[in-house]
Order: C-alpha cells, then structure tokens, then sequence
C-alpha cells in the first residue's frame, strides 16, 4: 500500500509540531526539539514497518 511510504514523514511532522508548541512554552531550544522529534520519529517509523510487516505476515499465514 502506497500509504505506508508517508507514515514516517506525516509522524514526523506531527511530532514536531507538538514538540514545538511544547517545547516553546517550557523555553526548550529548537534545536533540541529537532533533535528529539527525529528520534521519536525515526522510533515510530520502525514500530510502523514492524507493524505492517506482522500485519502482512499474519494475513498471508
């Protein structure tokens, strides 16, 4: 499915957004909430493709 492939990059951004607005309010830099959005991206990219891989693996059995 072709929608798997924007999953990472819409997190992301989600993230981010959130992130940003909190980090904001708190005075953390953003520089340190990039840094903390790309791992919890990078994070939930994974659990995406592992997830859809079970998924697909589960269905095929």
């Amino acid at each position: 499915m072709n929608a798997i492939r924007f999953l990472p990059t819409l997190g992301f951004f989600l993230v981010y957004g959130v992130l940003f607005v909190w980090g904001d309010a708190f005075g953390v830099s953003p520089q340190n909430t990039l840094l903390v959005a790309f791992f919890l991206g990078f994070c939930g990219a994974l659990a995406a493709v592992a997830g859809w891989e079970f998924a697909r693996g589960v269905r095929e059995a």
